[in-house]
């Protein structure tokens, strides 16, 4: 369901989930706490407001972003305007790294992918 206000999610292997839903507001998904062994497809949706990816440094990621009207920013890529879509792969650099595949829709609004924080 549709909801609106602020959301940090922060799921390790055992909680995450696989897709996080926000009507409007301001959502941050840390995936930082996650074995770097992982592998998960993960959905993320956000109607209107701010939404920040943090992903772990090493992990190999698959990223499929698209936004209506806004700023898409998957690492070093910006793009804003309308129909806005960035898709990117970054390999593993880690030993036994696993991958996450991320698909990220907004509405309107900012949606940008970020390494975690060391």
């Amino acid at each position: 369901t549709w909801s609106a206000g602020t959301r940090d999610w922060t799921p390790v292997a055992t909680n995450l989930a696989p897709s996080y839903v926000l009507g409007a507001g301001k959502a941050d998904l840390d995936l930082s706490d996650l074995p770097p062994s992982t592998t998960a497809t993960i959905d993320v949706r956000i109607g209107a407001g701010r939404l920040h990816v943090f992903v772990p440094r090493g992990m190999g990621v698959i990223v499929d972003a698209k936004v209506s009207a806004g700023r898409l920013r998957v690492f070093n890529r910006d793009q804003n305007g309308t129909g806005v879509s960035i898709r990117q792969v970054v390999a593993p650099t880690g030993r036994h790294a696993g991958t996450l595949t991320l698909h990220l829709r907004g509405g309107f609004g900012d949606l940008e992918v970020l390494d975690a924080p060391a």
